[in-house]
């Protein structure tokens, strides 16, 4: 476990366990020194060298998974899981998942069919049940003060029919993409585990995998608010939780994105403009907000390519002017572009976020160039960045808030993402005047 993911397995004879060739995505299953079994998920082998000696041959496998459960049982991909479990120190403290402040001492009361009390370390703060696709999801904090950065307080996601180990870890990852846009952070995950059925019992399992996000050691550097308050608020909780589990796949594949994106805490990174107004057009598309779909954009430009050709073949000067016209037709695209995320833009709560007329045009305008031709790179776009990148940042994460089912008064213009668009100007980082777009008070 501590070299996890990666593992060296030695086996004596020629192939390791069943005798079967290590190759390919497999699931492994061992054991510890102290005798706990070990699955091994989604796990690629290669042989790592032979040894030779008189009696026998030992072959060494190397082996990199994705995912390791350690518990009492072996687990395969058969539907087993029936809850997902896990904490996070940053979530606890942007929602404030703490103790209430009328703590007095631990109550105690009898559950779970045992013969004496147990202490009541926990209360439910919001819950959501889907019958319809069979899931529930919970918030628990603690009923006792917590004095460390190791978070009291967890989540937990029921599934009211068994899912497979796969499907319950996709659910965390989309899970977790979410928790990040809301707390405008990346999300640290602590005693992440499962809880199985085998048989007619239960058991449970402690799963491990590769995270880059590493748990924090203060909470100097925690956001101050949250962009939604799901931990205080069970009304929107619930409506959260409704319009998550109803959205489209496009739409968490771009929250995914804009979750790595916030992975680079501190970093201004070209990359991160290109892919932000990728997210956003994709994000207009799947609205519907597109003004032409690709093939319409195709059959458009080949009728006006036609259409010109025969216009220029009836007028004398056409060589003056048909390369520049030409040029305008295949840039049809390109000014599409725009359109999308002016609407995108348009379609956001004025008092949340606000753009210049012309910030749509110019932002377009920079990831084309951070795409065709980075030549032109300016020390001006660099000072621009910032300004662009703030702003994509917060457009997102209140398009999104909207389509997760939140009111306009419901997000918190003190969130992170929002105080940083308020405040970030093109210039920021230049030392000249600033230029605001905001409305002077």
């Amino acid at each position: 476990m501590e070299t996890f993911p990666r593992a060296r397995l030695h086996c004596i004879g020629a192939a390791p366990g069943d005798g079967k060739q290590i190759a390919g995505r497999l699931t492994l299953h061992g054991l510890t020194e102290n005798n706990q079994y070990v699955t091994m998920l989604e796990a690629f082998a290669h042989p790592g060298g032979l040894a030779f000696n008189r009696q026998s041959t030992a072959q060494r496998v190397v082996v990199t998974a994705n995912y390791m459960l350690v518990g009492m049982d072996h687990f395969d991909s058969r539907p087993c899981v029936r809850r997902l479990s896990f904490a996070s120190s940053l979530a606890e403290h942007v929602f404030r998942l703490w103790s209430r402040p009328d703590y007095k001492e631990i109550k105690h009361r009898r559950f779970g069919g045992v013969a004496f009390d147990r202490p009541v370390l926990h209360k439910q703060a919001a819950s959501y049940v889907d019958l319809a696709r069979r899931i529930r999801f919970r918030i628990f904090r603690p009923t006792v003060p917590n004095t460390t950065i190791e978070p009291l307080s967890h989540w937990t996601i029921d599934f009211l029919e068994l899912v497979t180990p796969r499907r319950a870890l996709s659910i965390l990852h989309e899970f977790r993409s979410l928790l990040t846009l809301i707390c405008e952070d990346v999300v640290d995950l602590w005693d992440v585990g499962l809880l199985h059925k085998v048989g007619e019992e239960y058991t449970h399992s402690e799963l491990y995998f590769a995270d880059p996000v590493e748990r924090p050691t203060k909470s100097d550097g925690f956001p101050l608010s949250p962009l939604l308050e799901i931990g205080q608020d069970r009304d929107l909780f619930r409506r959260v939780m409704a319009a998550w589990l109803a959205e489209p796949p496009a739409r968490r594949i771009g929250r995914g994105a804009f979750a790595a994106i916030l992975q680079d805490k501190g970093s201004l990174r070209f990359s991160h403009l290109r892919e932000l107004v990728t997210i956003i057009e994709m994000q207009a598309s799947s609205d519907g907000t597109a003004p032409l779909s690709k093939p319409q954009s195709v059959a458009l430009r080949g009728a006006l390519k036609q259409a010109l050709e025969e216009f220029a073949a009836s007028e004398p000067d056409s060589a003056d002017w048909r390369e520049t016209i030409e040029k305008r037709i295949n840039n049809i695209n390109y000014h599409d572009a725009k359109i999308q995320v002016k609407r995108f833009l348009s379609q956001l709560p004025a008092e949340l976020v606000t753009v210049p007329d012309t910030f749509s045009g110019e932002v377009v305008d920079f990831r084309n160039t951070l795409v065709h031709d980075f030549s032109r790179i300016t020390n001006d776009d660099n000072n621009r960045l910032a300004y662009f990148l703030a702003k994509l940042k917060a457009a997102y994460a209140v398009n999104d808030a909207i389509a997760l089912g939140a009111k306009a008064s419901e997000i918190r213009s003190r969130s992170k993402l929002l105080t940083a668009a308020t405040y970030t100007t093109p210039n920021s980082f230049s030392g000249g005047d600033e230029i605001d777009d905001q409305p002077q008070q």
